[in-house]
């Protein structure tokens, strides 16, 4: 839930005064999509691990926090692409 409010906040918000077209702004996007992307891919797929190889309760919430953060992610940058 607070990963939620958490992304409501962040793509509530918004940038007009920014030249959305030029390609060292879309270089940045990429580069910034892409370390982060793989960061939280990362962190979901050794969440995963774990639980699979130690399946309790806490894993299992940690590798679904793990997952909806990679979720929020990808809606956030989904957003910030389609409003640009």
């Amino acid at each position: 839930m607070k990963l939620l409010v958490l992304f409501l906040l962040v793509s509530s918000t918004s940038a007009s005064n920014v030249d959305y077209t030029s390609e060292e702004v879309a270089v940045r996007f990429l580069e910034e999509y892409d370390r982060e992307s793989l960061r939280l891919a990362n962190a979901a797929t050794v969440a995963a691990w774990n639980y699979k190889t130690n399946i309790t309760e806490h894993n299992a919430k940690l590798s679904q926090d793990a997952n909806q953060r990679v979720r929020l992610w990808i809606l956030y940058k989904m957003n910030f692409k389609i409003i640009c």
